[in-house]
């Protein structure tokens, strides 16, 4: 599948054998939350109906956390608190403590669990062997928790998060401020620019970032902190000072091609993995060679 989103990590522990980096996922699978669990996670196959927990396609290997969380509404649980706290007060006429009342509200959430609707959810992710990156195709806050995952499925994982010797914030406030990006990157029509000093935000949609009430704002002290870029006229994307990427967007070019070499959902699957895994790579080094390299990891 295309990300719509992108954390990723400089992975500085060789990634295992794709045969036994199988092994290491089955060993910690998915398993359904039962009884009093609140929630439920494992690695599964990467596809809905299908039993590869694995699909290698170049140079990456594409991987799947599913997770389930039990639903319990705060209204349902506080109505039950009430109600019971009412009738303690009542029949045995006396007050409840703050303690007392957190150990009935945990009573009345484990009596809760077992009958409460489990939501699924999934988070994918590639492991890129030819750059050491995972690619997480999730919020940076979702994103830990596979690292977190694969981690201990792995016996242990040494990440880096991205940084750059300028940082990214430094890199789309320059180029807001010269009315264009630098190739092979090009401003797209979408951004924020935050005053430092007072705290407020601009938010620019559907606009020419090149314009010059967008320049001036910056030229009067704003700072870019989320820049709509496009990369080589392939990727769409929001650019985030953390070096997330959200809004991701591929060109319909790329959207074709994956198209044509279809003949099923698998078919499908491993073309956009091919072409991802080819694509996000190349734009990140790009964008890192603009800022001035990686950060290199102190010793």
């Amino acid at each position: 599948m295309f990300y719509k989103n992108l954390t990723f990590y400089r992975i500085k522990t060789p990634f295992p054998h794709p045969k036994d980096l199988i092994s290491l996922l089955k060993k910690a699978r998915f398993a359904p939350c039962l009884g009093l669990d609140g929630f439920s996670e494992g690695f599964a196959p990467i596809q809905p109906h299908g039993d590869h927990f694995t699909q290698l396609a170049g140079n990456s290997l594409a991987i799947c956390l599913q997770r389930e969380q039990k639903i319990l509404p705060p209204a349902l649980i506080t109505a039950k608190l009430n109600a019971y706290v009412r009738q303690i007060e009542a029949t045995e006429q006396r007050s409840i403590g703050k303690r007392e009342r957190q150990s009935i509200r945990e009573s009345i959430i484990d009596s809760l669990l077992p009958q409460a609707l489990a939501k699924p959810s999934q988070i994918h992710a590639q492991l890129d062997y030819a750059h050491q990156l995972l690619l997480i195709n999730a919020p940076s806050k979702t994103a830990e928790i596979l690292l977190s995952k694969l981690s201990q499925a792995l016996g242990g994982l040494i990440a880096q998060k991205p940084a750059t010797t300028t940082p990214l914030t430094t890199l789309m406030t320059q180029w807001i401020s010269q009315g264009e990006a630098h190739f092979p990157f090009g401003l797209d029509d979408n951004g924020t620019l935050k005053d430092e000093q007072h705290g407020a935000t601009i938010k620019a949609s559907k606009h020419n970032l090149a314009d010059q009430d967008i320049t001036q704002l910056v030229q009067h002290g704003k700072t870019v902190i989320q820049l709509g870029l496009i990369w080589r006229e392939h990727i769409h994307f929001t650019l985030n000072p953390d070096f997330t990427l959200r809004r991701i967007r591929f060109a319909d070019e790329l959207l074709q091609q994956a198209q044509q070499q279809n003949d099923g959902s698998e078919s499908l699957f491993y073309t956009q993995q091919l072409i991802q895994s080819q694509k996000l790579p190349e734009l990140l080094n790009d964008l890192a060679n603009l800022a001035g390299g990686w950060v290199k990891e102190s010793t």
